[in-house]
């Protein structure tokens, strides 16, 4: 069934806008969750070296982001329920049974770290599985939902979307959650799997699949939980805003590591003239004669000698990471003995 876009807050205007939303994310929050899987962009280099510096490059980084994340999570631990009910002697057992059956003490952990590395994570409540079951509740990636909340109250849901891939069909599927109802959508794949390429809303890609579900409910059950928010409801990654800090010392990591391997490889030089070609007039290959090895032993005419490139002292280089890094530890209040 084709979607129509063209009538303000109908589902498929909230389909639009909710797609084309989540589109915008996509590049923030794969910068960050590449920040705290350890591979971040490279420390900055020359725009013409070659590819094995390139490779070089890519030695010099450190993983801080997993580090400052995990520090929070780690001590954030649920011990128990309390749900406030007034005379409800057995709410809190209930809040726990529910937790506990939708497998959560692992589930949470997921969750958390999302929020923590791309400021980002939703859950979703769901009828039961079974019948008798207990409502089912999923965490969910940043990547794949985003809602719109309630204009003046920015604790209340307006609108969600779920968009994810099918990689047995090779279907992309949008579920759009309004008041009570949810409303799928269908397209095929586009770009390989898992990859996102398009996320603009085509007629002729996306359409309706079936009529709209009654939930039971006249509410979103989808439920963001944004980190370090604001009161516009802005979240900000657990170090997103040292994000500068982490790649100075990515950059003087590689200062040091350049360092190390140039005082390892020094440059020599010939002081004086030797000649192109050898006896038999043949051109001489001085790379082969002056060839480093411990075995190699040199002969040089007289007249001529060898500069050597002098040491280079590491210390300044060592301890402006360290600086740094104690930096990063009181900006992001990371307990130092973790990142030491």
């Amino acid at each position: 069934m084709p979607i129509d876009t063209d009538v303000t807050l109908s589902p498929g205007w909230w389909f639009k806008r909710l797609l084309q939303e989540l589109g915008k994310r996509q590049q923030r929050y794969d910068l960050l969750d590449s920040y705290y899987r350890g591979d971040p962009p490279a420390p900055w280099g020359p725009e013409n070296c070659s590819a094995a510096f390139r490779k070089f490059q890519l030695k010099a980084r450190a993983n801080w982001a997993n580090l400052i994340v995990e520090a929070v999570r780690e001590r954030q631990v649920p011990v128990g329920f309390r749900t406030g009910a007034e005379g409800d002697d057995f709410g809190d057992a209930e809040a726990w049974r529910i937790w506990q059956a939708n497998n959560l003490d692992a589930e949470w952990k997921l969750h958390n770290r999302a929020k923590l590395s791309m400021s980002d994570a939703y859950m979703i409540v769901g009828p039961p599985a079974t019948e008798g079951g207990v409502a089912r509740i999923t965490p969910e990636d940043p990547r794949q939902v985003v809602t719109a909340p309630m204009p003046g109250d920015r604790r209340m849901t307006r609108a969600a979307l779920k968009v994810f891939r099918d990689d047995w069909t090779g279907d992309d599927l949008a579920y759009l959650y309004l008041p009570g109802v949810v409303v799928r959508a269908r397209r095929r794949a586009q770009g390989d799997t898992g990859t996102w390429f398009d996320w603009s809303l085509s007629s002729s890609s996306w359409e309706w699949d079936g009529d709209a579900q009654e939930l039971g409910v006249p509410v979103v059950p989808v439920v963001h939980f944004g980190n370090r928010s604001d009161l516009f409801g802005r979240s900000l990654g657990e170090f997103e805003d040292v994000i500068d800090d982490i790649d100075r010392i990515h950059l003087m990591l590689l200062q040091r590591l350049t360092v190390a391997v140039m005082q390892a490889f020094r440059q020599r030089a010939i002081k004086g003239s030797l000649p192109d070609n050898d006896h038999n007039g043949d051109p001489v290959d001085y790379n082969d004669l002056f060839r480093a090895d411990p075995g190699a032993v040199w002969q040089l005419p007289d007249g001529v000698d060898l500069w050597e490139s002098g040491g280079v002292d590491l210390t300044p280089l060592l301890e402006s990471v360290k600086a740094d890094v104690r930096d990063l530890a009181a900006t992001t209040r990371t307990p130092m003995f973790y990142l030491f």
